[in-house]
């Protein structure tokens, strides 16, 4: 599929449609089989030695007028888009076939086991009969006499038939289960029209050669339809498997990886060139080789944080293979003897968890602040939280590299270049992967990055963007009164607009010196049609996600949980006071969780220290005092981001 096809998204949510469109095919199924039984025409056609024709024809007939129809569906749907994108042809033959295997194939199936049912039963039991079908291929029930699989496999739509804006990334997708799904149902209703067509005839033509073939072709086809039926009883869609995955994801050990014991070592050396191979697997896998050069190596042992769940394999330094080097949780260490200028060549595979990154056949989200790449130094990659919901640290350096990323599995886009290319070289801070449905141009001097759709509706006010948010930090700066250095005054001039996993604390925003990215789900409703001011309105949602990405959560060590989960909600405390509406509910988690009785209950080291804080600013006497306590708590919890 081509990209840019999102525009049509509100073709995966048509399911009442397709609900009308098969009651349509069954009504014409009935009636075509009730005018023949009625003028007795077919009895005289079934005499004549060359009567087979005439029911293929019919078939054809039928097939003809749904294609017609479909090819006139999606001319009305490209043209109403025209006036969005260039293409008519290129969109139009693509989603001729998704029309078709969506609408048109159903309705073939429909139209011929009814006309089946029909021809060989009485309407008091054969209209039930077909109702009974009708209501089990469609996309909206829940039958509790059925397994789920069963549900799924007789579904005759798409996979999500209520839409999912989470997946607007996706486009309109076509995957081998969708496929499948039509055509055992499409299989079993020829077989049927061809088995009641044979029943209805004469004996004596029941022996003729061609019935035999006719015969053998049915029971063939009623053969071949049983294991698509099996391979479409569960979801083949990526979009929907990352998604559900995104809920399977193994909490407990995530909050373990996130309490274990951690002390920060840097890593002689720095990087002056990474490049990475990026090769086409499938499903959720991510594997990829990566060559390193290191300058100014000391000679000792060199650090890299590289996720526990990836792999290393066939490791080189400088041309030599390694195999003493050591893998310990979320850390690669190796004992480099030599001095000055260092190659470090090897490969990675594994799989990442839905929650810290986004990998399946069509897609990638692989974000800087996660170590899915090497990344110097041994650092603490979750950062510890209240319960299951957890957040990674922001793994960066100040100091940009040059970077070059290849990809065997089609275009991508970078944080290093505006380009969309197999092959992307730049400089940054760490490399961002991005695939999908996605356009990617430069703004006014802002590489802008978002689904085609969102894209055409807010390119032209993109441009505020970077001052709006920049005024936020130095407001938040100026209040607090707290020095910021070069990099918090510097303003974002990349903006990606990507689908942020949903567990993560900092799901909605996250950002370095120069890039932000915000999860799109908060752009795809704009609260006013003018895009400007739509821009600002939800800018302005993002205010405390901003301060908390710029002034928290800046790659610093983080040992308490309170911090981390109240940080935002201080912010309006300490702007409004006791009239905020978080801190009715600071009041009530302080009383609820028992803090005031019991301080035992914490794990992380620091959260003693931070609860007795929060309980001098829940008991503080005036509104004045609780102010200031929660601008004194913010201040002890910021963290200005390294220079």
């Amino acid at each position: 599929m081509i990209e840019q096809l999102d525009i049509y998204a509100f073709i995966r949510t048509s399911g009442f449609v397709f609900m009308g469109l098969s009651i349509l095919s069954i009504y014409m199924g009935v009636i075509s089989a009730r005018q023949d039984k009625i003028a007795k025409f077919e009895e005289l056609i079934d005499t004549l030695p060359a009567f087979w024709i005439r029911q293929i024809s019919k078939l054809c007939a039928w097939i003809i007028c749904i294609l017609v129809y479909c090819i006139v569906l999606t001319t009305i749907c490209v043209i109403l888009n025209l006036k969005f994108y260039d293409g008519f042809y290129i969109h139009g033959i693509q989603l001729l076939g998704y029309i078709f295997a969506n609408f048109g194939i159903p309705m073939i199936s429909t139209w011929t086991i009814a006309y089946a049912i029909e021809k060989t039963m009485r309407p008091m039991i054969g209209w039930p009969v077909l109702l009974v079908i009708w209501y089990s291929i469609l996309p909206f029930r829940q039958n509790l006499l059925l397994d789920d699989s069963v549900q799924f496999m007789l579904n005759q739509f798409v996979e999500e038939p209520n839409g999912n804006s989470r997946l607007l990334h996706y486009g309109l997708e076509m995957n081998f289960g969708l496929v499948a799904r039509k055509l055992w149902f499409l299989m079993f209703s020829l077989f049927l029209y061809i088995s009641t067509s044979l029943i209805k005839l004469n004996i004596w033509y029941r022996r003729n050669n061609k019935a035999k073939i006719a015969a053998i072709l049915s029971f063939i086809m009623l053969v071949c339809s049983i294991p698509l039926a099996k391979i479409s009883s569960k979801p083949h869609s990526q979009g929907v498997i990352w998604e559900n995955s995104l809920y399977n994801s193994s909490y407990d050990q995530l909050l373990k990886e996130a309490a274990e014991p951690y002390e920060y070592k840097e890593s002689k050396g720095e990087i002056d060139w990474l490049r990475i191979d990026i090769k086409d697997e499938k499903d959720d896998s991510l594997s990829y080789g990566v060559k390193i050069e290191l300058n100014n190596v000391s000679g000792e042992e060199v650090i890299f944080t590289l996720y526990r769940t990836l792999d290393i394999k066939n490791v080189k330094i400088n041309g030599l293979v390694d195999e003493k080097f050591m893998r310990n949780r979320d850390w690669v260490i190796f004992n480099i003897k030599d001095k000055g200028n260092v190659e470090i060549e090897f490969e990675v595979e594994g799989k990442i968890p839905y929650a810290f990154g986004e990998v399946s056949d069509r897609t990638l989200l692989l974000t800087y602040d996660f170590p899915w790449y090497p990344i110097l130094g041994k650092h603490k990659v979750l950062n510890p939280m209240l319960d299951v919901i957890y957040f990674s640290n922001n793994l960066l350096g100040s100091k940009a590299y040059n970077i070059e990323i290849n990809s065997s599995r089609g275009e991508i886009i970078t944080n290093l270049s505006h380009a969309k290319d197999v092959c992307i070289k730049g400089r940054a801070i760490g490399p961002t992967v991005i695939q999908g449905d996605y356009e990617s141009k430069m703004i006014d001097g802002i590489h802008f990055v978002a689904p085609p759709s969102l894209f055409k509706f807010y390119k032209n006010s993109i441009g505020v963007v970077p001052d709006i948010l920049s005024d936020y930090k130095n407001e938040f700066a100026q209040k607090l009164d707290i020095p910021t250095g070069e990099l918090m005054k510097k303003k974002y001039d990349q903006i990606f607009l990507v689908p942020l996993p949903e567990q993560q604390k900092n799901n909605v925003f996250k950002s370095n010196s120069s890039e932000i990215y915000i999860n799109y789900m908060n752009w795809i409703y704009p609260i006013k049609k003018d895009p400007v001011e739509a821009t600002e309105g939800i800018l302005k949602r993002f205010r405390e996600d901003l301060l908390f990405e710029c002034f928290f959560r800046t790659g610093e060590e983080i040992n308490s949980s309170i911090e981390t989960v109240f940080f935002k909600d201080m912010i309006k405390v300490a702007e409004k006071g006791s009239e905020s509406t978080v801190f009715e509910g600071l009041k009530e988690w302080y009383m609820y969780m028992g803090y005031d009785e019991e301080k035992t209950k914490v794990v992380w080291e620091k959260d003693i220290d931070d609860i007795t804080k929060i309980e001098e600013l829940i008991f503080a006497k005036s509104e004045n005092e609780i102010i200031d306590k929660a601008h004194e708590i913010l201040k002890e919890w910021v963290k200005i981001p390294k220079e």
